[in-house]
């Protein structure tokens, strides 16, 4: 009864009206409120697109509207990168903010292997990861829409909400898909990239609202690689290239790297990519130069353009476009003609770290928040891409652990970022390390790789002796000077060699700079790398890797492992 009388008489009303005054006076507010106010994400990953495609950086032959809008009401980067040139790798990045080295996958998953994968496997399960961080730390609500390619695509992974995906990591036609749609299976007949703009569409136009979303809508194009890019294309924007020249493509002639894999291949690959790899290799030449195969890339893109374009118009018809950050990046860039090379950076022996294979597009836009018509030459990595959407939604306190990444949210709103701790980036392709400046870039081979397997062996072999019997006392640093051309460093002066023409590994001019670059290199990978997952020090990897054979000679014993993990990543447990 006296509880009764206490309650209708206001009390308890004005003692929580002046806890929560307080508590706001202090800084703090209840959790409900935070995290409805937390900004919606849209987070579109398009698959294999360069910047270089898109006119908001300075491609004036593909038509990309949408993309250049997106673009100019917001944040453009222009020296964003990938810390690795295949699909799961690079995704697995951006879900962790781990290094492959870190994570465990140095490579495209297998579609093949799927039936050897655990039951429900997802290949980073063990960690933090965004989509489940943003649920259970942040109160939102999740999607995933297009292609997964992280293990299990037949149920929701990572705590999703919402999953539509398609079985395949390989995108071998663009019509007659089979989907997945939360838990319901069917076929797809039209154009699989306007089948996943239809279902964003339809998420956004059906959401509740009571909760903050994240919506991470990973297109499965443009893709650019044989066998969906190659001929002629047959989509609604194969008209607009219809005898075009395509020069954005550069012509040139073969790659020495990709010529070797097409000659050496056959030793050492039995499959790839779900077809022999004879016609994988063969393919990829044939690509290579091609008008008609550039004007299908094209059309690819101009399409994934316009799924971007009717994704914003959605968001203002719903009234969410001011209160909704929206990014728009790339798993990978991909080589689609220059150096002579067509495809990623696995694409070549041994593989390849130029920069357009690992470059990203990379746009922020927030109506009312995020400036409008900004760039920005920072240099960046998909491994920041994580802290810096934490930061960004109020979400700073969580730590990534080991994490090489760092937020670069502040800049986003314009303010002044002091990261002189982050003035170069990292990346790896199981044999092939890469530490990148805005000045320098220094890529070195695993020296067991080259002892082993580097053609310039015996080349090396016949140079060093021919040195010590014509020049005996200037011998060492005479082959010390020429060493690292000849087993497959690389060193170039991107200030005055942005195309990465000339290697200047091995010029004593140099030695200073790559002394020092290989430290960083150095230092960067033991900082960092877990033994376990760490190929130079015998480490393994998840599922496959795409060159075993060097693995299993350079590590007695050595093989990928598959272990499920039983107690998946949570703050909550």
């Amino acid at each position: 009864m006296k509880f009764i009388m206490w309650k209708k008489s206001g009390l308890l009303r004005r003692m929580a009206l002046a806890l929560v005054l307080a508590w706001a006076a202090l800084g703090f507010r209840p959790t409900i409120s935070r995290a409805q106010e937390r900004p919606n994400i849209v987070f579109i990953l398009t698959d294999n697109q360069s910047p270089s495609t898109l006119g908001c950086y300075g491609n004036d032959e593909i038509s990309t509207p949408n993309i250049d809008r997106l673009a100019a009401q917001g944040i453009r980067f222009e020296n964003a990168f990938a810390c690795n040139g295949m699909c799961s790798p690079s995704r697995a990045t951006i879900m962790t903010a781990l290094m492959p080295s870190q994570h465990g996958i140095h490579t495209q998953l297998s579609d093949q292997l799927k039936k050897e994968w655990p039951k429900n496997w997802c290949v980073v399960d063990e960690f933090r990861t965004l989509p489940k961080t943003l649920a259970e730390d942040g109160g939102y609500e999740t999607a995933l829409i297009g292609k997964w390619h992280l293990g299990n695509p037949y149920q929701s992974q990572l705590g999703f909400d919402y999953w539509v995906t398609f079985p395949e990591g390989h995108t071998l036609d663009w019509y007659n898909n089979d989907i997945i749609d939360n838990g319901t299976q069917y076929k797809c007949p039209g154009h699989i990239t306007d089948f996943w703009t239809e279902k964003a569409v339809e998420y956004l136009n059906n959401r509740s609202g009571e909760k903050p979303f994240f919506l991470y809508l990973a297109y499965d194009a443009p893709y650019g690689l044989p066998p969906s890019i190659t001929g002629k294309a047959e989509n609604r924007f194969a008209g607009l290239y219809e005898g075009k020249e395509m020069n954005s493509s550069p012509r040139a002639g073969l790659n020495k790297m990709l010529e070797k894999y097409v000659r050496e291949g056959p030793e050492h690959y039995k499959s790839l990519a779900g077809i022999g790899h004879n016609k994988w290799a063969a393919t990829l030449i044939l690509t290579l130069n091609d008008p008609e195969s550039m004007r299908n890339f094209a059309s690819q893109i101009s399409l994934v353009d316009d799924g971007v374009g009717r994704l914003l118009d959605t968001l203002k018809l719903n009234g969410l476009d001011k209160n909704t950050l929206v990014i728009l990046s790339s798993d990978q860039g991909l080589a689609y003609g220059q150096k002579g090379l067509w495809g990623q950076t696995e694409n070549t022996y041994p593989s390849n770290l130029y920069d357009t294979p690992l470059r990203i597009p990379l746009i922020f836009r927030h109506t009312g928040r995020i400036p409008v018509l900004q760039e920005t030459g920072l240099l960046v990595s998909d491994y920041d891409i994580f802290s810096t959407i934490l930061s960004y939604v109020g979400l700073s306190s969580i730590d990534i652990a080991n994490t090489p990444g760092l937020s670069f949210a502040p800049l986003l709103e314009g303010k002044k970022l002091c990261w002189k701790e982050h003035d170069a980036v990292f990346m790896e392709q199981e044999e092939s390390r890469a530490v990148r400046t805005l000045e320098w870039k220094y890529v070195e081979r695993c020296p067991q790789f080259i002892q082993e397997f580097g053609s310039s062996r015996s080349g090396l072999d016949a140079f060093e002796k021919m040195i010590q019997k014509k020049y005996p006392h200037a011998a060492d640093k005479i082959v010390k000077l020429f060493q690292n051309k000849l087993t497959g460093d690389e060193l170039y002066n991107l200030k005055d060699d942005p195309e990465e023409l000339v290697n200047l590994a091995g010029d004593s001019e140099y030695a200073d700079i790559q002394k020092k670059l290989a430290e960083r290199l150095k230092d960067f990978f033991d900082r960092y790398a877990d033994p376990q997952y760490d190929l130079w020090k015998g480490g393994t990897v998840k599922s496959n890797s795409n060159v075993p054979f060097i693995w299993k000679k350079l590590t007695p014993g050595w093989k990928p492992v598959m272990k499920e993990v039983t107690h998946p990543f949570s703050d909550k447990e």
